[in-house]
Order: C-alpha cells, then structure tokens, then sequence
C-alpha cells in the first residue's frame, strides 16, 4: 500500500489488522533466510525504549525452519504479541523502474502490470509493492521506484508456518527496509548524507540516505570463499581481508552512481552492520579504502541490551535485519527520530 509515492514508507507485503488476542508487552523479529532464521524479542517494559530481550540464531535449510522455530518456542515460549518478518534477499526481486505516470493511488497498480513484463510467471502469482524514491532523485528529471516482488506461494506458506508454531503475524518486509529502520531511531543524522553498509553470511545490502529518506538500495553478492570464512577468527590478516574486496568495489561504485546520477552530496559517514569477528577486520580498510567515516551503529542508543538473557554469542551482527523488522512496529510505542 502507497499513501505517499515519493517519501520512505515501510514496504510491507503483508500489513494485517491487529488481532484481539494479540497483547501489547512486547514484539518479535524474524530474518527468514534460505541457510537458517534468526528470531528476537523486544520487550516494552522500558517506557523510554525497547529492551532487546534475546536473540536465537539457527544456521539450518530453509526445510528446517519450522522445527527450528518450535525449537526456539520451547526455550522462549512465545507470548500473544505480534511479529514481524524480513525476507532475505533469495526470497524476492528488488529492482528499480520507472514510475508510472498516473496518481499516487494509481501507482501500485499501474507498477504491477509494468512489472508483468518483467519477470517470467503470471502477475497473478506474485505479490508486488513499491517504494517510492524523493522527488529531487535523478535531479529531479526522471521518477523512478523501487520494486519488491515475492511470490504469493512464499507469503501463504510463511503465513502458515508462523500461525502453526503460535506467533502472530503483522508484516512481512524485504532485508533493505529493515535495513534502513535503524534511521528512524537515531538522532543527529537528520542533515547528513549516510551510508547503511549491512555484510551478512552470504549477502550484503548497502543503502544510501538523505534526510532519512532513501535513496538508493541495493544487494551485494558475496563470494563463496568470504560465506566460508564468515564469522570466522578474530584475527584477519590482509590476505583474508581481501576476501571482501568486491564487497567494498561495489560499495564505491554506488558511492560514485550516488553523485554522478542521483545527483546528490557525497556521502559523509557509513555505518557498518556485520559479524562482530568481521568488523574487527574491516573498519579500517573500509574507511581507508572508500574516504569515508565508517563506524559501528550505536545500538545502546536505540535499545536497551538485557545482557542477563540475551546470549552474547548471538550478539554478534548477525540479528540486525531482524531487530531492524521488530523495530520498524513499534513506532506506535515509542516516540522515535523520524
């Protein structure tokens, strides 16, 4: 659903009615990928802000995720209280096309039967959503959207998935805007051109960002060789560096495309999301590399950690697309930056 084209609205293929049963003391997050889930809770006891109460990671095939989400379920009862879900970047085709020229109530519309000329199965088949970018993008001379699709198959049979081990579903989203939510609780970074630089085990996304609002997104693909050496040991040498090279490549690239087309400012600082083993290694040459800040994102500012039930071993980078999902419903709880 479009209520407004050309600002940053979460993108949602599944936007529900709260349920009655649903309670409001807390709220899940869950990364769906095809090599395992991860699964967090965040509990609203904190009138300032959200405690992140603890976090599961199952490394597993996508065939395993429901025994590993009863698994977590039997270590964490799951309580009434809604979820939200991201997709990893496998599950669905994110793509940027031109607008259509018809009203905003129109858009959606208009942009699936653009997009049935784009992909291979019926339209039918496919849920389709848009995001669109700020008008002053491109200069302003060409309106362009971002496209999510996922089939319908997929969307159906999480939806069943979740009911069957007794969590309550209230959106479904893509890995870019979980992403991207982590703005719209930080201060400071209103008037600034930042970078989100997210390196998960077999993927990266990288977004780009003006006034909160997005700009530019994008997926990064990662080696075999960086996913085997994912999360690995502390200490990297400069030949295991080397293995994200095409990682920051392809970041430069989009810092390039970012002033050349969008026509906007250069970037001013990034923040890096990734495996704590893996940002030990990688700040320096990244910021080295690209002439640009890049820090860790302040986490403690936006939540409190529960480091008494919250395994320290999983607080390791690799729950960020889900936190981001659980963060981007609790906007009516909590009074956030944007």
């Amino acid at each position: 659903m479009v209520t407004n084209l050309y600002g940053m609205k979460m993108l949602a293929f599944k936007n529900l009615f709260k349920p009655r049963n649903v309670v409001d003391r807390g709220r899940y997050g869950v990364e769906l990928a095809p090599t395992g889930l991860t699964v967090v809770h965040l509990d609203y006891s904190n009138a300032e802000k959200p405690i992140f109460d603890w976090c599961e990671i199952r490394d597993d095939s996508q065939q395993n995720w429901y025994a590993s989400l009863t698994d977590i379920g039997k270590a964490h009862p799951y309580a009434k209280e809604p979820c939200s879900i991201t997709l990893h970047p496998s599950f669905y085709q994110f793509m940027l096309i031109d607008a259509p020229d018809v009203e905003d109530e129109e858009v959606h519309e208009a942009v699936k039967w653009k997009v049935s000329d784009l992909v291979d199965k019926p339209i039918e088949d496919l849920v389709v959503e848009v995001l669109g970018l700020p008008a002053d993008a491109y200069r302003g001379r060409l309106k362009m959207v971002y496209v999510a699709i996922v089939e319908k198959t997929l969307i159906q049979t999480i939806s069943k998935m979740m009911d069957d081990v007794g969590l309550s579903i209230d959106k479904i989203s893509v890995s870019e805007l979980s992403l991207v939510e982590y703005m719209n609780w930080i201060e400071g970074y209103e008037d600034l051109d930042v970078a989100l630089i997210q390196i998960g085990k077999d993927a990266a996304q990288i977004c780009l960002m003006e006034h909160r609002q997005v700009y530019m997104a994008r997926g990064i693909e990662i080696s075999g060789e960086a996913q085997s050496e994912y999360g690995g040991n502390e200490e990297h040498t400069e030949d295991e560096n080397m293995k994200y090279e095409n990682v920051i490549l392809d970041v430069q690239r989009s810092l390039d495309y970012y002033e050349s087309q969008l026509g906007k400012p250069a970037i001013e600082m990034a923040f890096v999301f990734a495996a704590r083993e893996e940002r030990l290694g990688m700040l320096d040459q990244m910021s080295e590399q690209l002439n640009i800040p890049l820090t860790e994102f302040p986490f403690e500012e936006i939540v409190e950690i529960n480091e008494f039930s919250t395994d320290n071993d999983s607080w390791r980078g690799r729950e960020v697309l889900a936190l981001g999902a659980a963060l981007g419903g609790c906007h009516d709880r909590y009074h956030t930056a944007n």
